[in-house]
């Protein structure tokens, strides 16, 4: 046996905690190990190596080693395909400060253009960034002459007298894609209530989620997927503008008729 040719790497695995910090340590190491087996097993059936879920040695974590070999997997497995988070920052924290992270290092993935601006994204993003007065005027040089006479009729909205169900019944209306307006300009705004889409670097998300909390792992997921839906919805339509520039007119008209609508209210 391994444990009997070099028993001072093994010991540790059997020494029992000496106060009530290292047993609650202990107790919570092992959950988060189990949830994170537990949420490669159901959610990527197949995925985590047989070869580590046989081995004792390389699914748990020591004080000397905070993360296992088999939990470096399941972050890579997670972050890869279930959820945006970042991957590295367990280890590099366990590297720098030899200390286990206790919590998720979500990533945010909706639009930063507060703090890039609008470049890195496509023209149609800078077209309803205008519309929403998101991006400034100094930006128009960039869109084609249809895309600047169509946005000189836009009307502007003070935000007090905004009225939801307005815009999307008016965009509803209108049908694909340019029913996903009122998507677009929440990312725009990061007004989704989307733990994604909501949050910047700048601005990161205030809520932390336990690697053991399996109801966290599921808010995740679904929160997850349905920024994956809200930001397909809005880059199809962002899409079509930046491909036909001229139907920015019917945009601006949807949204001059929802203020209309607000306020005529």
């Amino acid at each position: 046996m391994d444990w009997l040719i070099d028993p001072l790497r093994y010991l540790p695995r059997f020494q029992l905690p000496k106060t009530i910090e290292e047993a609650e340590e202990y107790v919570s190491w092992r959950l988060e190990t189990a949830t994170l087996l537990w949420v490669c097993a159901r959610y990527l059936p197949g995925a985590f190596p047989p070869e580590l879920a046989g081995d004792q040695e390389l699914l748990l974590p020591t004080r000397r080693v905070p993360w296992s070999v088999g939990e470096y997997k399941c972050h890579e497995l997670l972050g890869e395909r279930l959820l945006p988070f970042s991957i590295d920052s367990p280890e590099m924290m366990a590297m720098e400060e030899d200390a286990r992270m206790s919590y998720i290092p979500i990533l945010p993935e909706g639009l930063d253009h507060w703090t890039n601006g609008f470049d890195e994204y496509n023209k149609g993003w800078l077209m309803l960034g205008l519309l929403d007065r998101q991006a400034s005027s100094t930006d128009l040089g960039g869109l084609p002459q249809e895309a600047r006479a169509a946005l000189t009729h836009a009307h502007p909205y003070h935000g007090v007298s905004w009225c939801e169900e307005d815009i999307v019944e008016v965009c509803n209306r209108a049908g694909t894609p340019y029913n996903a307006l009122p998507t677009a300009i929440h990312i725009l705004d990061h007004s989704t209530e989307n733990l994604y889409l909501d949050p910047t670097y700048d601005m990161p998300l205030e809520d932390n989620f336990a690697w053991g909390d399996r109801e966290g792992y599921e808010y995740l997921i679904f929160e997850w997927e349905e920024a994956q839906e809200m930001m397909g919805r809005a880059e199809r339509l962002t899409e079509y503008l930046e491909a036909q520039p001229s139907h920015l007119r019917k945009v601006v008209d949807l949204w001059n008729l929802a203020l209309w609508n607000m306020a005529m209210k």
